[in-house]
């Protein structure tokens, strides 16, 4: 579980909006095909690439095109997860990443939820997929403060095992938060 960030904090290094970066990271990944970390390195840059495409401004102002633009970078990262999650099938990173990528999209919550189940299977008190869990029932995504309360418990077993879940409950509190600076112009 002390490792559980590193390979998270890998892949997010990638995830710049820096349209040079792709073809680097298609040449690392035709130089190292059976690399999880290359192909899943590729699909934060392609998720990256896809919310600059769209903006950070709020649903009413953004252009259809942007939202396709959006659209189109999510489905190429998701692919890529996919990919690399072939090669390393119990890589929490990318299944957190794919989790998020699918929430962005607006996935069906059984989608959601397959994805954080598998995630909880190979590792039932990794903190990463429970704060994303916690994310996709916020209000922004259709979501309710209830919900996210709910989504946000665990055991005191699990508490034992990795206690930054203690943390997981703040992802509430940390939206409120983020909503209100978005609303109030950042």
């Amino acid at each position: 579980l002390s490792k559980e960030p590193r390979p998270e904090t890998a892949m997010n290094s990638f995830g710049l909006a820096v349209p040079t970066l792709g073809p680097l990271l298609d040449g690392w990944g035709s130089a190292a095909p059976k690399s999880f970390g290359a192909v899943a390195s590729r699909a934060e840059w392609r998720a990256a690439m896809g919310w600059a495409e769209r903006g950070g401004k709020t649903s009413d102002k953004t252009t259809p095109e942007q939202f396709q633009a959006f659209e189109s970078g999510a489905a190429e990262a998701l692919k890529d997860y996919d990919a690399a999650l072939r090669l390393r099938p119990k890589a929490i990173a990318v299944m957190t990443a794919k989790q998020h990528a699918l929430r962005s999209i607006g996935a069906s919550d059984e989608e959601l939820r397959r994805i954080y189940d598998q995630s909880l299977e190979v590792c039932p008190t990794c903190f990463a997929p429970r704060a994303a869990w916690v994310l996709d029932h916020a209000p922004r995504w259709g979501g309710s403060e209830a919900e996210m309360l709910e989504a946000s418990k665990f055991s005191a077993a699990e508490a034992r095992k990795n206690p930054a879940l203690a943390l997981v409950p703040a992802y509430v509190q940390f939206d409120a938060c983020r909503t209100a600076w978005e609303r109030d112009g950042k």
